[in-house]
């Protein structure tokens, strides 16, 4: 399994490959606020933050916390776990973007959630663990 450096590393330089972008990785310390997402940038004058996690982890209530404060303040924040996911975000912000382009400025709290609405569609879901019968035992 990849190690979440390499997720982040693979997706920083896709986002530097976009044009009119700006993006940067936040490096945890303690002189910075907690919880605040692995990446973030500017993605065509729209303040966009990744929390980048491998596989199986989930955000902790810190990032939670920050992602909120993110959105709340206009922004957008999307928890990704690869390359390909990050991409997928990034063509679903650019077109709804393009749908509304030429009229009024959609809402970024619109943009966010009509992404989220398509992630989950197609985000397969973990199988459940088949039931326990009695008189198994877990070593056979």
């Amino acid at each position: 399994m990849a190690k979440e450096t390499s997720i982040t590393n693979g997706i920083l330089k896709y986002l530097k490959s976009l044009p009119n972008t700006w993006w940067m990785k936040v490096h945890g310390s303690a002189f910075q606020v907690a919880g605040v997402p692995d990446i973030m940038g500017l993605l065509w004058g729209h303040g966009v933050g990744f929390e980048v996690k491998v596989p199986g982890n989930k955000q902790q209530p810190i990032q939670v916390y920050a992602a909120k404060n993110i959105t709340d303040g206009g922004g957008m924040c999307f928890v990704v776990h690869s390359v390909c996911e990050t991409r997928l975000v990034v063509d679903l912000i650019q077109s709804h973007l393009d749908k509304y382009r030429g009229s009024v400025e959609p809402s970024r709290e619109l943009v966010r959630s009509a992404c989220e609405a398509e992630l989950k569609k197609i985000k397969p879901k973990r199988p459940k663990k088949p039931k326990q019968l009695e008189g198994d035992t877990p070593f056979g």
